[in-house]
């Protein structure tokens, strides 16, 4: 028996792809642009990683962060499983609904994050530029929820699925001001009007 993988099955060369329900959608509908953003947050956040690594500073409190990144990583997994389950799809089944329901406590245990952060840094008076690769997970982010809203709108997703990634842009901006704080040891690039 072998034990190769099946990375490629040839039924998406012509430009389709299925989602969780069986259905045959385009590769550029936005239930696909927003998976493949969702995709690309996770990814983001995966390179903040490497920068905790590669500070020897609070090893616990690192891993910490590195333990809430998984989470949001496999609630971002969650999201993408809902998303690929269409609510109003006839072809959505209840079994396969319930198994890709999107829940109020992510959403919850987000804002808990939020607040816990928040608490540990300086108030924020000026805007800042945006440092390290969190603040690029934050915007790939904001991009995901500005696709999701159609879904929202039309009934294929629940609310919650929208007020997370909501949130979750909104505890990257707390993490990445975190971060510049505690790990990285720099102040914060602070925007300078030019007249």
């Amino acid at each position: 028996m072998s034990n190769k993988s099946n990375i490629y099955t040839k039924t998406g060369d012509k430009g389709e792809t299925s989602l969780y329900n069986g259905e045959r959608v385009a590769k550029d509908s936005v239930f696909c642009k927003v998976v493949g953003s969702l995709d690309e947050v996770s990814s983001a956040i995966g390179m903040v990683y490497i920068e905790l690594e590669s500070k020897a500073c609070n090893k616990e409190d690192n891993n910490n962060i590195v333990n809430i990144l998984k989470w949001i990583q496999s609630r971002l997994l969650d999201l993408g499983s809902h998303v690929a389950t269409p609510i109003d799809s006839a072809r959505s089944n209840k079994t396969k609904l319930s198994q890709t329901d999107f829940e109020e406590e992510h959403v919850s245990e987000l804002e808990k994050l939020i607040d816990e952060y928040d608490m540990k840094l300086p108030k924020l008076t000026n805007f800042i530029l945006p440092y390290g690769s969190l603040h690029m997970a934050r915007t790939i982010c904001r991009r995901a929820e500005r696709k999701m809203i159609s879904l929202f709108r039309e009934g294929h997703v629940n609310k919650f699925a929208l007020i997370f990634l909501n949130r979750l842009s909104d505890f990257l901006f707390v993490l990445a001001r975190y971060l510049c704080h505690s790990v990285y040891d720099t102040p914060e690039h602070i925007y300078k009007k030019t007249r």
